[in-house]
């Protein structure tokens, strides 16, 4: 009976226990429902920001010992001034352009050390003001940014946003046009009135642009936005933030501090942002920029001019005329000369140089066709240069030269490719009529100055003339072997 009892009390108890339980959880059920359900923010897909260039800026300081009007500017390496992490010349290229103190026009030349530079400036050298210790030396690199993502949330009438790391000090310093050592600037202090023209946003939607601790924007970032109407779809988003333009592109860091190591990247962090119609966020992913310095080549070219003389074969034209003998590099043998008929001789002569001046080919003879004797040369006997048929041939004058009766040693030229000629056989200027127009070469026995046969003002690449010899002889030329030395000098302007 008491065990009856027993076990009567212990199924009550447990009824009881069952129907407390039951009860609590409901409460709690209640509980949970009446609390509204807290909205965990995913990640957005393929989120990547291309940067059009990742070069540096660079920021740097005017040392001590630099002059007004100097071309030379030295640049600080220590204890730089709080704004300045450039501490050294690495990143910086010739033709770049630099502000230096209170102007923004100088032109980088040279680089030539770790600290030192040649800057050109139309007023000529550094200017006034700009050369005093602490001024600043500023170059700036700047980008057109592609950020590219998906959307995983639909939300109707949403924002897309874009964070830039931004500069840790003033709002004013994110956006003034100067490199910052800790995020990216907006170029010129363009207000946002101007900015969003230079943003394109996907969607047709419509860019705005806030800076740190700006609506909606936190510290520490710039944010561009771009809204939509309607609901979004999930298929890939571009937004663009800058153009093509230099000017309209969001400025790269400088240096994070002079204690940077060269050739190791500074990294920024970026956002993407989907947020609702209020300006909450919804979905997020953070995204990573590097910047580093670029790479300075530079090689060595040296000055060169090339001339090369070649011989030409029995009944080779030039000067319109077929070659009475056979030439080389370093002989011309007219061999027995006539009293009746020209001997006609060439060789070519071909000329390279990369000098951007240019050059020229200028000629002199050691003196007229001399006489060999047992003791050298009789300068006494000789053939005359030739007075061209008009007697005005000399060595800075043409003249025709076709009649046998006029007796003498001289030349003209053919142009293959030369960029420019003194004179052609067939010119027709002064004395010449267009068949075999002639000078006399430079006498060095008589101090002549030596004349330019053909020339260039820039790079040559294998410009070839001719020069076409001719001679003939009087009755009375003494019998003998006669000889002079022709010399052609290549110079070049470097």
């Amino acid at each position: 009976m008491d065990i009856m009892k027993k076990g009567l009390r212990f199924k009550t108890k447990t009824k009881i226990i069952i129907k407390a339980g039951i009860f609590l959880a409901l409460v709690l059920l209640a509980v949970k429902s009446s609390t509204p359900k807290k909205l965990d923010s995913a990640t957005l897909i393929s989120v990547k920001d291309t940067l059009s260039s990742s070069r540096l800026s660079y920021v740097g300081a005017v040392a001590t010992g630099n002059t007004v009007g100097s071309s030379l500017v030295t640049i600080k390496t220590s204890s730089l001034p709080g704004w300045a992490t450039s501490d050294d010349t690495k990143n910086l290229f010739t033709n770049d352009t630099l502000m230096i103190g209170t102007r923004t026009n100088y032109t980088a030349i040279d680089i030539y050390d770790d600290d030192q530079i040649q800057i050109y400036h139309s007023g000529g050298g550094l200017q006034s003001g700009d050369a005093d210790v602490d001024d600043p030396i500023i170059a700036t690199r700047s980008a057109q940014h592609t950020v590219t993502f998906t959307p995983v949330t639909a939300i109707n009438n949403g924002y897309y946003r874009v964070r830039l790391a931004a500069t840790s000090g003033t709002q004013a310093q994110s956006h003034d046009g100067i490199p910052d050592a800790n995020g990216f600037d907006f170029v010129g202090n363009i207000s946002s009135g101007t900015w969003p023209n230079y943003i394109t946003c996907p969607d047709s939607g419509t860019p705005t642009i806030a800076y740190s601790g700006g609506t909606n924007c936190p510290s520490g970032y710039s944010c561009v936005f771009c809204n939509y109407t309607g609901i979004n779809s999930l298929a890939q988003k571009t937004i663009t933030v800058g153009t093509t333009a230099p000017t309209q592109q969001v400025i790269n860091p400088a240096p994070s501090s002079t204690t940077k190591t060269a050739g190791v990247a500074d990294t920024y962090t970026f956002y993407v942002d989907h947020l609702d119609n209020s300006y909450s966020l919804i979905d997020s992913t953070q995204g990573k920029i590097a910047v580093i310095e670029s790479v300075r080549v530079t090689a060595a070219v040296e000055p060169r001019i090339e001339l090369t003389i070649a011989g030409m074969g029995v009944g080779t034209s030039s000067c319109g005329l077929p070659a009475s003998v056979t030439t080389t590099a370093v002989t011309v043998p007219l061999g027995s000369l006539s009293i009746t008929n020209f001997t006609n001789a060439a060789q070519s002569l071909t000329i390279s140089t990369n000098a951007d001046g240019g050059y020229a080919v200028t000629t002199l003879e050691s003196d007229q066709l001399s006489k060999i004797i047992g003791a050298g040369l009789d300068t006494g006997v000789f053939i005359a240069d030739t007075p061209g048929d008009t007697t005005t041939a000399s060595h800075t004058t043409a003249d025709e030269w076709v009649s046998t009766a006029v007796k003498g040693f001289g030349y003209s030229l053919h142009n293959s490719n030369a960029a420019s000629v003194a004179f052609e056989y067939t010119s027709t200027t002064g004395g010449c009529d267009g068949v075999f127009c002639a000078k006399q070469f430079a006498d060095n026995n008589n101090n002549e100055a030596a004349q330019t046969l053909f020339s260039s003002t820039t790079v040559a690449n294998s410009e070839l003339a001719y020069v076409c010899y001719r001679a003939i002889i009087g009755a009375t030329q003494e019998a003998g072997t006669y000889t002079n030395a022709v010399t052609y000098i290549a110079s070049a302007t470097f």
